[in-house]
């Protein structure tokens, strides 16, 4: 017995429960039905070219009818519970209001960092490395003539990442090698202008770069020696000095139940809003990331002295190192250079660069 498959098809789909026309579904019914449903004796396929004239054909067994009715009522059903649910998600988003929930202010606060260099005793005596953060004396309330990190608001259409990189360029005219991500800083009273959360960031500037550090409204800029060092009592001291200028905060840690160290304010001498939480985070962060070698790098040059690489560590763990332990640890992430130190008074040292990674 046989049927005419196009008027039933077409009949099909003039049901008022089926939306999409039958002119669109041949259009795309290859994204519906797997290949054997286009054959002419299952499971022979036919040709891609042949297989619309296969559904226009005037007569076909009830057996391939019957399956090829299955399959389109079920790819249509699907179909158009798909549009009802956009629908439903188009109805609800034209309803909803934002207005409706509190909504802070967006930040970003970024720990600039930078290891430089000071020379003591002899020239034949290697220059120590001073850690190094960059704050801005703020000219205007709140916390006027405070120590800040640089930081701004977040812009429409910008992600944070994107702004706190324009930011840092914007308020310093500097662009870091790295930023690592800090945390999120979102105590309700952080702010007294309002409820403002600080998505703050440790970015590592090179000394070179560092020098170029100039803030677009004329504010005051220091480059602080920074130390962040435990107490007996479990309290944690941070110190900032910047010529005669010292500035302090005592800090206990937080519970969290994140991996991320957080810490609470005891007391704060000069530094505005919460940055010396931010700060604290940050240089813990910083520690962290230096016992892996690849964030050595980031503080030097394109090309350095294995002692130089070695004193990046030591700075940024705060603890001497074995040479023979580190130039051991170091080998597989570094390679050879045929150019040496000049001008060091000293021996020249060969200098290496860090080694390609293999992506491969």
């Amino acid at each position: 017995m046989v049927a005419p498959t196009t008027m039933l098809v077409r009949k099909l789909f003039d049901k008022p429960e089926f939306t999409l026309p039958f002119s669109k579904f041949f259009e795309s019914a290859e994204n519906f039905f797997p290949k054997k449903f286009f054959a002419s004796t299952p499971p022979s396929p036919v040709p891609l070219q042949k297989r619309f004239l296969f559904f226009k054909t005037p007569l076909t067994s009830y057996y391939h009818f019957d399956i090829i009715i299955t399959e389109i009522t079920q790819a249509v059903i699907q179909l158009n519970s798909k549009n009802d649910r956009e629908y439903a998600e188009q109805q609800f988003l034209s309803d909803y209001s934002m207005d409706d929930y509190d909504r802070p202010a967006v930040a970003t606060d970024i720990a600039a960092f930078s290891l430089r260099t000071q020379k003591v005793g002899t020239y034949r005596m290697s220059p120590e490395l001073k850690l190094c953060v960059l704050l801005i004396k703020r000219s205007n309330h709140p916390f006027k003539d405070h120590w800040a990190l640089p930081g701004g608001f977040l812009r429409r259409g910008e992600s944070i990442d994107d702004c706190a990189f324009r930011e840092l360029r914007e308020k310093t005219n500097l662009t870091p090698v790295s930023m690592l991500f800090v945390d999120s800083f979102s105590a309700p009273d952080r702010d007294p202008r309002g409820w403002i959360i600080s998505n703050a960031y440790a970015s590592v500037i090179g000394e070179e770069t560092s020098k170029t550090a100039n803030v677009a409204d004329g504010s005051d800029t220091g480059w602080f020696e920074i130390s962040f060092s435990g107490d007996s009592d479990n309290s944690f001291l941070l110190e900032l000095r910047h010529g005669d200028i010292l500035l302090t905060a005592r800090l206990a840690p937080e519970a969290t139940a994140t991996v991320r160290k957080r810490y609470k304010i005891i007391e704060n001498c000069g530094l505005a809003f919460d940055h010396a939480a931010i700060l604290a985070g940050a240089m813990a962060l910083l520690k962290r990331e230096g016992k892996y070698h690849d964030a050595l790098f980031a503080f030097l040059p394109e090309k350095f002295t294995l002692s130089a690489l070695q004193r990046v560590q030591e700075t940024l763990l705060g603890t001497p190192l074995l040479a023979a332990n580190f130039r051991r640890k170091i080998a597989e992430f570094v390679e050879e250079t045929d150019e040496y130190t000049e001008g060091a008074g000293h021996r020249p040292a060969r200098l290496f660069k860090r080694k390609a990674l293999d992506n491969g």
